[in-house]
């Protein structure tokens, strides 16, 4: 019970201002859960696309990293001796004195290496070699005579050797003039060189970056480091790490026992020397700048050959082969190698477009990253190559690593413009469209619904005040008129025959109230059909006139009837009662608006249908007065149950606004529609039956 204030209930407009609230709460809890169900699953479906993009980057780098594997892996296990032009064989059964041809000292190169330019030695004194030159004639070795080699074919090796030095010289220290260590330093070398040995001649670092640094990159490493924040385990994305596959060479150094010629006679013979120096002045030019890179030993006049080459056997380490980048762009691969205490340095240079044309295009090409993310190679922060979209601003980060070793400084990037979620994402689209249409619009339904219920409540509760009032107003004036007459204050004859005709014209208006009520009741609660029978307009049309007639007089109206001409065989289905009632509402009607009316005429009548306007043998009985009329905005609600055009509180016409609705539920069960046309002045209520 309330206490403290006192209840007031809501009116029409405050109730489905509530329920309005309540519906877009209610919308809201809904959307919310939705809402973060539907985030989380685009997550899911982000997370698995990336795992997908992210496994395909993987398994690139693996393909990268086994391509690089099985091209470097015969370099790495070339022996010491291939980098001279003569080689001794390891075979027992053939003589120390028999030399072969190295297979590094041709010029056509048969290498798993692409681009390859050649191959270099640089000894302990700093002294600059390649294998495509001879170091010695051998005139006096068993088994082998020297043979010279063309003019031509000179001049190809003598420019290739000084193309090799003037690349791992340019941009920084010589090769060549690298200090030899001290001697005092030399046995801390031999005995710390396993875990750090010397660095060989410096080597430049890489070329120009082709789009600048990484950083400038501004890759979106969100989903990145949420994929790697994932808990690992069962159930959950593995880490990249355990998908890796890094086939790289061993870095451990390996010993090997070669044989080694000794070094000690010119490198070509005076024939040979003769033969340079009539070439023209382009190869004689080349020849001089390699002579002045050469230490200033070399530089001197050759001795006379010396015959009975020395050939030494010795154990040493050979170190893995390390990578740099030249800065014209090619590659340099080299390994030290150690010997009595002295390295050597030993590798090769590689062009560096084609290698990765060959490793790196090649196999991004043959991947199915092609077409969604884009391929970065960076070499120590900087850009080396791109491969596939050029790289914007926020574009997703999908994987990266370094190479395996040797070239660990090269680092793979894979980065995404977008993520493309798969066919899962398109049916969650659907479900999420299909949601927010649906929702609202069964929110919308409901409250429609609701709202319609509270209309119908307001009117009903107008109703009961509109039935109280259409009986308490002619009851009160009965009893007043009854008690007037039962007292015998009235002595002329014609006031109480006036008198008497009120209390008749009020108790027949409450007659009709009280039959339209109980038969609206029956409609309502009984959907039974009505029996209709066959009668020709015209009898339809007196008996209306006999409904009606005492009615119209008694509010002093006139009555005209008018009837169209009609096919004698042209009959309506109806019900004599049913049809009764609806002219007596529609008469009832039109003089309650039309009271104020100028002429106060009702015309009741029927006509044939337009041609064209509906099928033929259609009749329409109608009713016309000449008052105010109705607005366009009120027509189609006239027909509603319990609605009046007028404010409850302010009405004046009298009425319980049931009267056109029960008109519409008669006709509809006599298969006749109901409807209004507005005529200047006045409405005309029609009534159209199939004939």
């Amino acid at each position: 019970m309330r206490t403290g204030s006192s209840y007031r209930p809501l009116n029409a407009v405050e109730a489905k201002r509530r329920l309005a609230l309540w519906l877009v709460a209610c919308g809201l809890l809904l959307a919310v859960p939705i809402g973060v169900l539907l985030v989380r699953t685009y997550q899911q479906f982000r997370n698995e696309a990336f795992y997908q993009y992210q496994t395909a980057a993987i398994e690139l780098l693996n393909r990268v990293n086994e391509r690089v594997y099985e091209m470097l892996k015969p370099e790495a296990e070339r022996p010491f001796d291939h980098y001279s032009f003569w080689s001794v064989p390891q075979n027992a059964l053939v003589p120390e004195e028999t030399l072969n041809v190295s297979p590094l000292a041709q010029l056509a190169l048969k290498t798993t290496v692409p681009g390859v330019i050649g191959y270099f030695q640089i000894d302990p004194d700093g002294s600059f070699h390649s294998p495509v030159l001879p170091e010695f004639n051998l005139n006096g070795v068993s088994g082998r005579q020297d043979k010279p080699l063309g003019h031509d074919e000179v001049d190809r090796r003598v420019a290739l050797k000084a193309r090799l030095l003037a690349l791992l010289n340019q941009g920084g220290a010589s090769l060549a003039e690298e200090p030899e260590a001290e001697p005092a330093l030399r046995d801390a070398e031999a005995s710390d060189r396993a875990s750090t040995p010397q660095e060989p001649a410096k080597v430049p670092g890489p070329g120009k970056p082709q789009a600048g640094k990484t950083a400038d990159l501004k890759l979106d490493e969100e989903l990145y480091r949420r994929q790697e924040a994932l808990p690992k385990g069962p159930g959950y994305v593995q880490e990249p790490d355990a998908r890796l596959e890094k086939k790289a060479l061993p870095q451990a150094p390996r010993t090997e026992t070669s044989s080694y010629l000794e070094r000690g006679a010119s490198t070509l013979s005076e024939s040979d020397d003769e033969a340079i120096k009539s070439h023209s002045n382009q190869n004689r030019a080349a020849i001089k700048e390699e002579r002045q890179a050469m230490p200033r030993e070399a530089q001197a006049p050759a001795p006379a050959p010396r015959f009975g080459a020395k050939i030494e056997r010795f154990e040493g380490e050979i170190y893995p082969i390390e990578f740099e980048i030249l800065p014209n762009g090619d590659f340099s691969f080299y390994r030290k190698v150690w010997r009595d205490q002295q390295r050597y340095v030993q590798g090769f240079v590689v062009n560096g477009d084609e290698v990765l044309r060959e490793v790196f295009e090649s196999i991004y090409q043959g991947s199915v990253l092609r077409d969604q993310a884009t391929l970065i190679l960076s070499y120590r922060g900087e850009v080396l190559r791109s491969y596939g979209a050029a790289p914007e601003p926020a574009r997703i980060l999908v994987f990266r690593s370094p190479l395996a070793f040797p070239l660990g400084d090269i680092e793979l990037i894979v980065s995404a413009a977008e993520l493309t979620l798969g066919t899962g994402a398109y049916l969650v689209n659907a479900l999420a469209v299909l949601l927010s249409l649906l929702i609202p619009g069964v929110l919308y339904g409901v409250y429609r619904l609701g709202g319609g219920q509270i209309e119908l409540a307001q009117e009903r509760s107008n109703f009961v005040s509109a039935v109280s009032h259409e009986l308490k107003t002619p009851l009160t004036s009965i009893r007043m008129y009854g008690e007037i007459l039962r007292a015998g204050w009235v002595e002329s004859e014609e006031k109480k025959r006036s008198y008497y005709d009120f209390i008749f014209f009020e108790s027949e208006r409450l007659s009709r109230l009280i039959a339209n009520v109980l038969h609206l009741a029956r409609l309502t609660n009984n959907d039974s059909p009505l029996e209709l029978r066959s009668y020709p307009p015209d009898r339809l049309l007196d008996m209306i006139r006999s409904k009606v007639s005492s009615q119209i007089e008694a509010a002093g109206f006139a009555l005209e009837l008018t009837a169209a001409e009609l096919p004698a065989s042209l009959t309506i289905l109806a019900e004599e009662d049913a049809l009764s009632r609806i002219f007596i509402n529609l008469v009832d009607n039109a003089l309650k608006f039309s009271r104020t009316a100028e002429q106060k005429v009702v015309i009741i009548g029927y006509r044939l249908a337009d041609e064209g306007a509906s099928e033929e043998g259609e009749v329409v009985f109608f009713v016309r007065d000449y008052g105010p009329g109705i607005d366009r905005d009120q027509r189609k609600k006239l027909f509603r149950l319990f609605y009046r055009g007028e404010n409850e509180l302010t009405r004046t016409t009298p009425g319980t606004g049931i009267g056109l609705a029960l008109v519409k539920e008669l006709a509809a069960k006599m298969n006749a529609q109901v409807d209004l046309e507005s005529k200047e002045p006045g409405v005309e209520f029609t009534v159209r039956f199939r004939g």
